[in-house]
Parts: structure tokens; sequence; C-alpha cells
């Protein structure tokens, strides 16, 4: 289980119990954003293959 914030992410800031802070390092912040971008299209492509496999099943099986 992931345990990540893609909309602090997209901000550039983390909470780490005290409030939002904004990620000073450049290098962490690019990786933070490219860790939500991998994690979007992990959410998108399972949203697409369920649509698909309902799709079917209506479609072909009813």
């Amino acid at each position: 289980r992931e345990r990540f914030c893609i909309g602090f992410a997209g901000m550039g800031v983390f909470d780490v119990g005290d409030g939002a802070n904004e990620i000073q390092n450049e290098a962490a912040l690019a990786a933070d954003r490219k860790k939500a971008v991998r994690l979007n299209a992990k959410a998108m492509a399972l949203g697409v293959a369920g649509t698909v496999v309902v799709f079917v099943a209506v479609t072909y099986l009813l």
C-alpha cells in the first residue's frame, strides 16, 4: 500500500504530522512529482481495465 499524497506532490509540500511544509530540495520535488504521475497512470490503467471488463461482460454475457 502506498502512503503518498498525489495532491501534496503536485503542490510541492509534505506533511509529517506538524502541518504542511514546502519541499526545498529540487531533486526530491522532481522525484515526488514523477511518482505522482506514475501513480496517476496506474489508477487510470486500472480504471480502463475495469471499464473494459464490465463492457465485455455486459455486451457479450447478458
